[in-house]
């Protein structure tokens, strides 16, 4: 049966940012053209300005034949066609949209090969002979963009401004218009004749991408995954309209008070960051910057040297400034007309395979701090009491609604089934390096943090200290994958508000490595295997008694080192390297030890890839070992766990329209939670042995952290 390639051009006074199913939505919204081809067939254009056109009417056809058959649509990022096809393509073309299951995508290809997910800088890491047309970003100025101001000079001498010239009855062909970045003038006309090439040319390089990458294709349990993505995203997050409008206004009032308290205190608006930081210094205080991580050391152990009112005043800076709270009118921007929120997830966004939070992104939202009492703010925001009750009930009200964000999130009807796996992370872990004795300790019930601070203060388990468990904890957390004195000190500091020394936290490390030879045994065991993979291209190392292995070879014009998973599954890392490099030693090593002092580093085999650099969008050079191949690891068989579970209770009828870490939420049904929690628990069989449990209960709204 033949494929097929699509790509739509679009207009509207929406914002993309806010998802393309709101932005499909919209009531200004529109297809302006399609570019589609059969196989690797010439590309068509439907063209609206002439749909009556041969080359249109061809188009026409062949999308209609695509759709009649049931056959494959490739698109490159097909949520986007996904949701144009939903909402645009019978009201603009006449043609029912394809079926969910018959898309599939190149950009989803290539985060499956860890290349840059543009068509453009796809088309280059891949080395590909068609181009991407360079000036589609100025055209899309000029037509999809309805937001913008585009100048018009007409022939009569006159010029105008509009949204686009495509928005205008009758469209003015004959006004010129200026390719911005270019510098170049042409005719409406000309510039719209460009942008039909810019379409066909699009579609042109989408099947060389394809036929370039096809090892990468979506096929069994990678496709079956993509596809509950899609069907995830299409289902939509329900949020609570009515509460979302009562809290946006209550934000915006207790807000201008708070300001005009500030202003009142300091003489400054709180969003002059360098005068008010100024301000605050010349009052005593002592820090270099106003971050949230800063700002909330100097509150938690204020220097001496700072006067009452500056610490009044950053104190009420600081609750004036809950991130948390702009995602309110996020919510109630992004929610279609339906009142759901679509395109929440992000399949395959970490290299890994884990999914991602996109629009609302559910993954960060904020903790509560202010415990149950979050069910109460939630209910008296619902029931639009006065500002004052909040005032009355909170020293800081906003800190209290930021707290209950996760609540907005509640189905017009019924509730919700909430899932969640149970420290699957650790298990895994203790699992796949073969930790007998780590593994049993958490399927009898102790508590690992608890276990693991009877080593750190030579303690019984009975008398561990709520303050000692919490040291452990990121102990426990990140040990296991490497993390060392420095980093850990940071940890306990900026997350838990704890303060040691580096010796400390070195000699935490030092116990913790000592307990878990399992886990140090697999760091070096994975790292032979990845180097000796890189030396030896073409052969497969083994390695965690065969559970994993390592190849390098060539893969769609790229040497790539491959991570093959448990579940048969691969991560992809490209351009490995292998060199001598200098680790320098930091201040506080060298001046604990002289030795260290006076070599100031060491020389090591350091192991390298091509990709995104960690925290940015910058792409380079990015070094791994051991601890990270294992971190990899763990977080890559969660995911397979997580795929696995998801499709399992879609088949047993339960519809999931968020995931976030290892938790999920499904519309609550006629059914008992139980069958849900015994749908998503069930294992694959690479997993078979592995002690897979979850915890679920039903509530009115998302409640859980």
């Amino acid at each position: 049966m033949s494929s097929f390639h699509l790509d739509y051009e679009t207009t509207s006074a929406c914002g993309i940012k806010l998802g393309a199913y709101r932005y499909a939505s919209d009531p200004t919204t529109r297809i302006l053209m399609f570019a589609i081809a059969e196989d690797s067939g010439a590309p068509c254009l439907w063209n609206s300005a002439d749909p009556a056109c041969a080359e249109s009417q061809k188009a026409h056809k062949l999308l209609q034949k695509a759709v009649e058959s049931n056959a494959i649509i490739y698109a490159h990022n097909a949520g986007f066609e996904l949701a144009m096809s939903t909402y645009r393509l019978l009201a603009d073309t006449g043609i029912s949209p394809p079926h969910i299951d018959n898309w599939r995508c190149t950009l989803a290809m290539c985060r499956r090969a860890a290349a840059p997910e543009s068509l453009s800088q796809a088309s280059q890491f891949f080395g590909l002979d068609t181009p991407k047309d360079s000036r589609g970003k100025a055209l899309i100025y000029i037509f999809s963009d309805q937001s913008k101001k585009i100048k018009l000079a007409h022939p009569d001498g006159t010029v105008s401004e509009c949204g686009s010239p495509v928005s205008l009855n009758p469209i003015p062909w004959d006004a010129s218009v200026q390719l911005k970045g270019a510098g170049v003038t042409m005719t409406v006309r000309a510039a719209w004749d460009l942008f039909c090439e810019y379409c066909r040319q699009d579609v042109r390089v989408e099947q060389e991408l394809h036929h370039k990458i096809r090892h990468f294709e979506l096929k069994g349990e990678v496709l079956a995954s993509f596809q509950f993505d899609l069907h995830m995203n299409h289902r939509g997050v329900p949020v609570n309209l009515p509460a979302l409008r009562n809290a946006d206004g209550l934000v915006e009032r207790l807000k201008e008070k708070m300001e005009a308290r500030f202003s009142r205190m300091t003489g400054l608006n709180a969003s002059q960051g360098g005068a008010v930081k100024a301000w605050l210094i010349e009052r005593g205080y002592t820090a270099t910057n106003l971050t949230a991580g800063t700002v909330g050391k100097v509150l938690s152990n204020p220097p001496r040297s700072m006067s009452p009112l500056a610490l009044e005043a950053l104190k009420l800076r600081s609750l004036m400034g809950f991130a948390a709270l702009s995602k309110i009118p996020t919510m109630i921007a992004a929610a279609c007309p339906d009142g759901l929120v679509r395109g929440t997830v992000q399949w395959h966004a970490a290299r890994t395979g884990r999914a991602g939070g996109r629009i609302i992104q559910p993954q960060n939202f904020k903790k509560s701090t202010v415990g149950n009492e979050t069910h109460l703010c939630y209910s008296m925001i619902r029931g639009n009491w006065g500002d004052e009750w909040f005032e009355d009930m909170w020293e800081s009200p906003l800190e209290a609604i930021a707290s209950s964000i996760r609540h907005f999130i509640q189905p017009a009807e019924r509730g919700f089934f909430d899932c969640d796996f149970s420290s699957v992370e650790n298990k895994l872990l203790a699992w796949v390096v073969g930790d007998e004795e780590e593994l049993t300790k958490m399927l009898n019930g102790v508590d690992m943090y608890k276990d693991m601070a009877t080593h750190l203060f030579k303690v019984s388990y009975e008398d561990v200290t709520k303050d000692q468990r919490t040291i452990a904890k990121p102990v426990v957390l990140g040990c296991g994958y490497g993390v060392g004195g420095k980093s850990l000190r940071k940890s306990l500091e900026d997350i838990y508000r704890t303060k040691k020394t580096r010796k400390e936290c070195d000699q935490y490390v030092h116990i913790y490595r000592s307990t878990h030879a399992a886990t140090t045994n697999a760091w070096r065991e994975l790292e032979d295997a990845a180097k000796s993979a890189v030396f030896h291209a073409g052969k497969e190392f083994p390695a965690l008694d065969n559970k994993v292995s390592f190849r390098a070879g060539r893969v769609a014009g790229i040497n790539y080192l491959t991570f093959k998973l448990p579940s048969g599954r691969r991560l992809y890392y490209p351009e490995p390297q292998i060199k001598e490099v200098f680790k320098k030693y930091d201040k506080e090593d060298m001046a604990e030890d002289p030795q260290k002092k006076e070599k100031g580093g060491y020389w090591t085999e350091e192991l390298s890839y091509y990709g995104k650099i960690t925290g940015t969008s910058k792409w380079g050079r990015s070094a791994t070992w051991g601890s990270r191949w294992l971190e990899n690891l763990c977080q890559a068989m969660g995911a397979d766990l997580l795929d696995y579970g998801c499709q399992q209770a879609e088949k047993e009828g339960f519809d999931i329209c968020m995931v976030i870490h290892d938790q999920i939420l499904a519309l609550e049904n006629d059914r008992p939670v139980e069958e849900l929690i015994e749908a998503f628990t069930r294992v694959p069989k690479w997993a078979s042995t592995f002690p897979q449990k979850a915890s679920g209960d039903r509530c009115d709204y998302y409640t859980k952290d």
